[in-house]
């Protein structure tokens, strides 16, 4: 995501400097006329191309208006801050507290309030309390996770099908067994099983979003050294639940009503996909 950081520098250069670097800790890209460099456009064109190639617009106000553009009559900022509210998109503005301000900035702090087109804004008396803000705004827009992508194998992946091995129990009123398996196409490293616990955890909240567990059902969450699992505490001891898993080789371990976590085994579910992650 890109965020565009919008004031003069003069009175608030400090805080231009602290944005661009929590922004790239955020994981985002912090645009800004200090970092633009060398372009065959003018300084106005590249500073208004900037914000019509950001995501995110975050509007800093400090004491100081800025000099006024002669053909507009306005302050590079509020031409940059006209330019995001044309574009639609989203705007956040920013007002350092306990400075004295010049006329031509309150009457520009008028016009970005304004009740019908304007905005609230989020008051900050030092660089600690402006990042507190901003990283709040940026974690609302974070971008999503790509759409899933089917792609061809590069080679042949092996599946070792268990329901024909006696390791496997049968049912016995001949319901349908959906074997699922889940491999890597590439090697990758094991994690330390240090991590299982919290993978218990974010199963258990997983497993409540795909609606394998409801979100007032009491759950057992727990791990061991080769396993996670999120087990709904009123089906311990109860068999042929509807979404009963059961792992391979060791099918007797895997507590009824479990979602577990399996590193790469083959694992067995009666009457119902069950949905589950890997540790690795």
């Amino acid at each position: 995501m890109k965020a565009f950081i919008s004031s003069v520098r003069r009175g608030l250069g400090p805080e231009r400097d602290y944005l661009a670097e929590l922004i790239l800790a955020c994981g985002h890209t912090p645009l800004r006329f200090e970092d633009f460099g060398a372009q065959d456009l003018t300084s106005r064109g590249a500073c208004l191309g900037g914000v019509q190639e950001a995501d995110v617009y975050l509007l800093i106000l400090g004491p100081h208006y800025g000099t006024e553009v002669d053909d507009s009559g306005l302050s590079p900022t509020e031409e940059e801050f006209n330019v995001a509210m044309e574009r639609g998109i989203p705007v956040y503005v920013f007002v350092k507290s306990g400075i004295e301000v010049d006329q031509a900035q309150r009457e520009f702090m008028d016009r970005v309030g304004n009740y019908k087109d304007g905005r609230f804004w989020a008051e900050f008396a030092d660089n600690a309390q402006l990042g507190v803000h901003v990283a709040r705004v940026l974690r609302e827009h974070r971008e999503p996770a790509p759409p899933f992508r089917q792609m061809a194998l590069t080679r042949q992946v092996q599946v070792p099908w268990r329901t024909g091995q006696l390791s496997v129990p049968q049912t016995r009123d001949g319901s349908p067994v959906l074997e699922v398996h889940v491999l890597p196409i590439e090697s990758t490293a094991l994690r330390p099983v240090a991590h299982l616990a919290a993978l218990a955890v974010q199963l258990a909240s997983d497993a409540r979003r795909q609606g394998f567990f409801g979100h007032g059902d009491a759950l057992d969450i727990a791990s061991d050294t080769e396993l996670a699992w999120a087990v709904r505490a009123e089906d311990r001891g109860r068999r042929g639940g509807w979404n009963e898993v059961r792992l391979d080789p060791s099918p007797a371990s895997t507590p009824p009503g479990a979602a577990r976590s399996p590193s790469f085994r083959p694992c067995r579910v009666t009457r119902s996909a069950a949905w589950s992650t890997s540790r690795t």
